[in-house]
């Protein structure tokens, strides 16, 4: 495939989960669509910021190595205490 004239380009990346963003400057072909320029930075990001650019979304490495405050499954009734990162909340929380 001809790659066409190369050029300049600034692209770039938001994280999906707290919005961190990054741009840069990279080479990029006249013949490229914009899902394959998409392919440049989220290649960059993920081989050299440790990214992770999925079909699940594009998460800065912060987020991937952030604990998750993530609550799953269904809670019923009336909660009475409940802590969240060594901090007690108490007094009847209805979920």
């Amino acid at each position: 495939m001809d790659e066409g004239e190369l050029y300049p380009c600034q692209l770039g990346i938001f994280c999906d989960r707290c919005g961190e963003t990054f741009e840069g400057d990279f080479i990029v072909s006249v013949n490229m669509t914009r899902d394959e320029r998409l392919g440049v930075i989220r290649k960059h990001m993920t081989t050299v910021h440790g990214w992770r650019c999925d079909e699940h979304g594009d998460i800065c490495y912060r987020c991937l190595t952030r604990p998750q405050n993530v609550i799953t499954g269904t809670v019923t009734g009336i909660v009475t205490g409940i802590v969240i990162q060594g901090h007690d909340f108490h007094g009847g929380l209805h979920l």
